[in-house]
């Protein structure tokens, strides 16, 4: 006569089902991470190939704005240091570095990143 084995159902603990449920819903979509990432980029591409009247600084802004939910808060200042530094070599490229609107969208950078950076 064969010995049976008694089978046991596995059962996680409700702690553990409730960590999981709530990991699930701190996930941050793949899309919107890999967006946040090319933004810098691609927000330089555009900012080349229009006329140097049309700034960019509304996108360079929207970076660490989008960046502040979805990173640490180290990560959105990077974020923002990013934006600010290619907005600045934009500048320099376009010869307009120490103009007045020039230094208003660096102010705006400087601002809403350290904004963004209160409201991770």
């Amino acid at each position: 006569m064969e010995a049976t084995v008694p089978r046991y159902k596995i059962v996680p603990s409700p702690v553990f089902k409730e960590f999981l449920l709530a990991e699930a819903k701190h996930r941050i979509p793949a899309v919107a991470l890999r967006l946040s990432l090319l933004l810098p980029a691609a927000l330089i591409v555009f900012q080349l190939s229009t006329p140097p009247q049309l700034t960019g600084a509304p996108f360079f802004v929207a970076a660490p704005l989008m960046a502040a939910p979805l990173y640490t808060w180290w990560a959105t200042l990077a974020f923002g240091v990013a934006g600010l530094l290619s907005a600045v070599i934009l500048q320099l490229v376009a010869g307009a570095m120490w103009g007045r609107a020039a230094v208003h969208d660096l102010a705006t950078i400087v601002f809403v990143t350290a904004v963004a950076i209160l409201l991770n």
